[in-house]
């Protein structure tokens, strides 16, 4: 399937119809659940990281900012664990420890959604409580 990326301007973004954007994130994350069924091939025991997605309630600051920010918006509404089905081929069942691909791609997003210039700063707030328990 061949999709184009479509610019979207500030006053776009900040003009979002929140119930629209959750509905089609619901129906995206269903897709995603009937498309991308592979197994992930090691077992759970032997993740370093374990995603597990979790519908989380959306609040807005005094300015009308999401609270927690853009990472907190994405995260609490898309699933991202269709990146173990993506992922699978490259994993082994043997062999050592991994991260969940899954966790991984939810972290990459987050940091480029909250606009970090680098991975040093986004680590740091990762490690900071009140920072880092906005992620989902």
């Amino acid at each position: 399937m061949d999709r184009k990326i479509i610019p979207v301007s500030h006053a776009q973004l900040t003009s979002l119809d929140l119930d629209a954007f959750v509905r089609q994130a619901k129906a995206l994350n269903q897709r995603n659940r009937e498309r991308f069924t592979h197994p992930f091939p090691k077992r759970p025991s032997r993740w370093i990281s374990h995603y597990q997605f979790q519908p989380r309630p959306i609040t807005f600051t005094d300015q009308g900012a999401v609270e927690g920010g853009l990472s907190w918006l994405v995260g609490a509404t898309l699933d991202f664990s269709f990146a173990r089905d993506l992922c699978a081929a490259s994993y082994g069942a043997r062999g050592g420890t991994c991260y969940d691909p899954a966790s991984l791609l939810f972290l990459e997003v987050a940091a480029k959604v909250d606009g970090y210039p680098d991975y040093a700063s986004f680590c740091r707030d990762l490690e900071q409580a009140e920072k880092g328990s906005l992620l989902p």
